[in-house]
This record gives structure tokens, sequence and C-alpha cells, in this order.
């Protein structure tokens, strides 16, 4: 494999987090910098960072050996796809008001009237291109998650 396509790999599995959290709304939690920051006091140390990313290396590499360039794309893949879910799953939980197990319609409209707010940045009620500005790709706003 060529030694540009792993220095590429490379830099996106250091650059990825980041970037995130570079590009965070002022006020908005983010789920990566939740998952690194192990002692929960809103700060990513240089040592849970590193935790973090031999987390993710396990993941990557179950076995600890190291990961052929050409298996890099699928294991990167998998890696996304756990996240994914866990995502998914956190999501369904903070939608799960009465924590029952279930979703009822009501606590799902209720999820979307706090999305909105989230998203409406300047709070006039509508969502523009101006709420999009200063957030990763549209889906969360900068006033934080639930």
């Amino acid at each position: 494999m060529n030694t540009r396509l792993t220095a590429t790999i490379a830099l996106a599995l250091i650059a990825a987090p980041l970037a995130a959290l570079a590009q965070q709304a002022p006020g908005a939690q983010n789920p990566r910098m939740e998952r690194l920051d192990a002692d929960k006091d809103g700060a990513v140390s240089k040592d849970e960072f590193r935790a973090g990313r031999a987390a993710d290396f396990a993941a990557l590499s179950p076995n600890g050996q190291a990961v052929a360039v050409a298996d890099m794309p699928a294991a990167l893949e998998r890696l996304r796809e756990q996240r994914r879910a866990e995502r998914q799953k956190a999501m369904a939980a903070r939608l799960d008001a009465d924590s029952d197990g279930r979703i009822s319609k009501a606590e799902f409209e209720a999820g979307a009237d706090r999305m909105f707010e989230r998203m409406d940045r300047d709070d006039d009620g509508r969502l523009t291109r101006d709420d999009r500005r200063g957030h990763h790709g549209g889906h969360h706003g900068g006033k934080g998650r639930d």
C-alpha cells in the first residue's frame, strides 16, 4: 500500500476527534468529548485522550496486532457503525423520559421540541441557514444537548 494513503489514514484517526471538538458550538456538549472525558470534569487531558485512542485501536484490532493498511477502511467503518449504534441507543434513552423502556408519542414529540429549541440558535422560532452556521453538520445546535 502507498505511504501517502497510510499517512492520510493515520492523520484522519488523529485529527477527527480534534476537529469535532474544535467545531463544536459554544455551550454544546460533544459526544466525542464526553466519551473521552473519563473523569467527567468537562475537559479532556492528554492521558484521557491517549486512553480513548487506545480504546479506538482496541476496537479496530481486537487482537492488539497491527492493522494492515488495506484493512483500515473496513475496520474504521466497523468502528463508525459501533459509535453510531451507541449514539442511537443514547438518543433513545434520552427520549424515554419515564424510563419504561418505551418511547411514547408524547416523549417523541417532546424530544423533537427540545431538538428544535437547540437548533434555533437565535430563538426566533424558525430554523434558517444562520442557525446552521457555526456547528458541525447542521444536526445539533449550539444550545447544549438533552
